[in-house]
């Protein structure tokens, strides 16, 4: 069975959960909603039927829209429930005409992969993108859901994102809010995140010189032991400051 366009109560349409855009303007609503009063819904909205309604696939913004607009009916495109190709087809639609932000537009592309299996190649041919642009996007959703959340209500952007992704997850919540304090432009996070990351390395550089030189340590007390047991009557002496350690064997000629 093809799709067919048909007008369909607003009280029997249900928005869908996995719709990519989670969060809509109200001031461009308002417009919507006036362009509709005056003109009603030019493009049709699509949806597929469900056990006792439709559940919409792309359109949401037109449905609020409609009901802010006081009307009762909207036009639908209504897509045969196994029809799984004009399904991919309407979540591309949606994330090609809606101004997604990164986060949602992620979500689509994820939606497409676990849902219908598409590969990032697929997916890049479809939106015009390239693959690598693709596997950016994706890569965000790496992120804890509420760090994802914080980067939204700031108004920070995809390479805000992208920069807290070089450091690992427990670092995340403390460099964002020191971002989001100090108002660091994209440049500025990317510079600080660099210095937190060769400050880390140092660091373990220089946990790794003290393990070395304790090993070195234990090598010449060792040494020094089997001397003493041997007979040879070795002595030890150390000073440590700040900076140095100093050993000072004292080996005599002949064993006692």
């Amino acid at each position: 069975m093809g799709n067919i366009i048909k007008e369909i109560r607003l009280d029997l349409i249900k928005r869908n959960p996995e719709q990519p855009r989670k969060y809509f303007d109200n001031e461009r609503l308002e417009e919507l909603k006036e362009s509709i009063i005056q003109h009603g819904v030019i493009n049709p909205i699509t949806v597929k039927k469900t056990d006792n309604c439709y559940q919409i696939i792309a359109g949401e913004r037109r449905f609020r829209a409609s009901i802010m607009a006081g009307k009762f009916n909207i036009p639908c495109v209504v897509m045969s429930p196994d029809n799984e190709k004009g399904s991919i087809i309407a979540i591309v639609e949606n994330i090609q005409r809606c101004d997604l932000d990164f986060i949602e537009e992620a979500v689509a592309y994820k939606k497409l992969i676990d849902e219908f299996s598409l590969k990032q190649d697929d997916i890049a041919k479809k939106v015009s993108k390239t693959q690598s642009a693709i596997a950016n996007k994706l890569r965000i959703l790496k992120l804890e859901p509420q760090i994802l959340h914080v980067i939204r209500e700031y108004n920070l952007t995809e390479r805000h994102a992208r920069a807290l992704l070089k450091l690992p997850a427990e670092r995340h919540t403390e460099v964002l809010e020191y971002v989001i304090q100090n108002n660091l432009n994209v440049a500025r996070t990317e510079s600080y995140i660099e210095r937190l990351l060769v400050d880390k390395k140092s660091g373990q550089k220089m946990i790794k010189m003290v393990k070395d030189v304790r090993l070195f340590i234990n090598t010449i007390n060792k040494s020094v032991k089997i001397m003493q047991e041997a007979g040879v009557l070795a002595k030890v002496d150390k000073v440590q400051s700040d900076e140095f350690l100093t050993y000072t064997i004292i080996i005599p000629m002949q064993a006692k």
